[in-house]
């Protein structure tokens, strides 16, 4: 169990034990215990008071957060939960704060919940995953106890757990550490929309800011990075070339016939990027036993506190290649340039029941119009929280705050061989992204306008739907043309035209 929860952690009362989470601080009059290979920032004010801690990997407007970090302000500053927040909207990656000024303590954690944030309504323990939240046994949650969902592998969702008394926190709020009410701080007056703002403009501030990232990310942490036949870890290949170099490795999982493509996709972006590109596994490929997957199901199980299975390079060991110390760079947050989930208009964006659909509740062929109804209260519950500003991107903001909450925060905490993270997770970065107008998203035009304007010879490679089964084998760019030439000029023509009118 050592090993199951290397990444995970405990806020409790200091008289609580927990042998499997071996680091322990004491904090605001009680302890949080954290896995053996959690990565601790300790935290100081402007004098050197200590004031908290960050457990994971964040970087901020100043850089990496290394093992200790000092703010540019006391604690006695009546400005300083502002301030704080104000650098908040530029930290990425995957991390918890605990801060305590002394007449007041927070938690916050990153945009999506990354790390894992649950908490114990009753007992005032809070958690990065559900059973860890709990010293008792768990008491089955009411809204998910019903026939309607009889019979199926169910996603806990919209701040739910298996647990009637633990509620997954909504990330862009924080925990009062006092009285354990939680408050919005996010967003705060934005505007998500270019207005008088230049295409050109916010392209390079998305690209400075995403490769500044990647660069403090992969300086100060040992890191690998898959790459596929898709777009999302592509930008983070492009906009962080001169950081690759760094990388450990820089690879493609195989486990069917469709990554079979994406390895061959991945090794043409490699050659064009000029680093070494490794294949692992293989669609016949298993290097674990019957009992090592036993043992997986069972400890993902508790972990992750649901029925889930793990992922498919646990179950078949291909992730033992990869040494366990490493941090895998994920490209998780770029899909909102790419509006993946604001597929409906926005009259139709407060209606409930294709967002239910896709928060994936039950597997979607499963879903049903009695799920949608029954689940319907809880998500206006949420939607009523987003200010009137988030509105304008509500379809947006579920995607971040309810699925990517209840998907990769619940999982994340529970993959305990590496450590998974996005240097795109920041809230700087999201509201840049969702200032371009949906249909220009849903068409992929920011992604394919960064990709080249970074790495135009990243952008010759076609991606997995232009180059399938006819990829060629041969890498040599002169190849690539019949399948990526009509998409690589057309992107070629607007970023002529759009950095045309930002100089002009």
């Amino acid at each position: 169990m050592f090993t199951v929860f290397r990444f995970q952690y405990v806020l409790c009362e200091l008289s609580q034990k927990a042998d499997y989470l071996p680091q322990r601080f004491e904090f605001s009059g009680r302890q949080i215990l954290a896995g053996k290979d959690t990565n601790i920032v300790k935290l100081f004010d402007a004098e050197g008071a200590p004031i908290g801690y960050m457990l994971g990997i964040a970087v901020g407007p100043d850089g990496l957060f290394k093992k200790t970090y000092p703010f540019a302000f006391t604690k006695d500053d009546p400005e300083f939960w502002r301030k704080f927040e104000e650098i908040l909207i530029d930290c990425a990656g995957r991390y918890t704060f605990f801060i305590d000024t002394g007449t007041e303590a927070r938690l916050y954690c990153d945009p999506v919940g990354m790390n894992g944030v649950v908490y114990e309504t009753q007992a005032h323990r809070i958690a990065s995953s559900p059973l860890l939240a709990i010293d008792r046994p768990v008491i089955a949650n009411k809204l998910y106890d019903t026939e309607l969902l009889a019979g199926h592998k169910v996603r806990y969702t919209l701040h739910h757990t298996c647990d009637e008394h633990v509620k997954r926190l909504n990330p862009n709020c924080f925990i009062d550490l006092k009285t354990f009410e939680t408050q919005r701080f996010w967003p705060r007056d934005e505007d998500f929309a270019l207005g008088e703002r230049p295409h050109a403009q916010v392209y390079d501030q998305i690209i400075e800011g995403l490769a500044f990232n990647i660069d403090e990310i992969t300086e100060g942490h040992p890191c690998v990075m898959p790459i596929s036949g898709g777009r999302d870890s592509r930008i983070l290949a492009a906009v962080g070339k001169k950081s690759l170099h760094k990388l450990h490795m820089f690879y493609t999982h195989v486990k069917n016939y469709a990554s079979e493509v994406d390895a061959h996709v991945g090794a043409g972006v490699a050659h064009a990027l000029k680093v070494p590109h490794l294949i692992l596994g293989g669609r016949f490929e298993d290097r674990s036993s019957r009992w090592e997957r036993k043992f997986l199901a069972h400890a993902y199980k508790i972990s992750h506190a649901s029925e889930a299975a793990p992922p498919k390079e646990y179950e078949t060991g291909i992730l033992k290649s990869i040494p366990s110390d490493k941090v895998i760079l994920r490209g998780h947050q770029t899909d909102l340039l790419r509006a993946v989930f604001v597929f409906k208009s926005k009259s139709r964006w407060h209606r409930h029941g294709w967002q239910l659909e896709r928060m994936q509740i039950v597997p979607r062929d499963d879903f049903h119009r009695g799920i949608s109804e029954h689940f319907k209260k809880e998500f206006f519950k949420w939607q009523r929280t987003l200010p009137e500003n988030a509105m304008e991107k509500a379809a947006d903001f579920m995607f971040l705050e309810v699925y990517y909450n209840s998907s990769i925060g619940a999982s994340f905490p529970g993959l305990w061989q590496h450590f998974y993270m996005s240097p795109f997770n920041s809230r700087r970065l999201i509201s840049l992204s969702l200032s371009f107008e949906e249909a220009e998203r849903r068409k992929g035009n920011p992604v394919n306008d960064i990709i080249q304007r970074c790495a135009p010879e990243c952008a010759r490679v076609p991606y997995y739907g232009e180059g399938g089964e006819h990829f060629p084998e041969n890498l040599d760019p002169k190849k690539f043309a019949p399948l990526s030439g009509p998409r690589y000029e057309a992107t070629a023509e607007r970023l002529r035209n759009l950095y045309k009118t930002a100089a002009e």
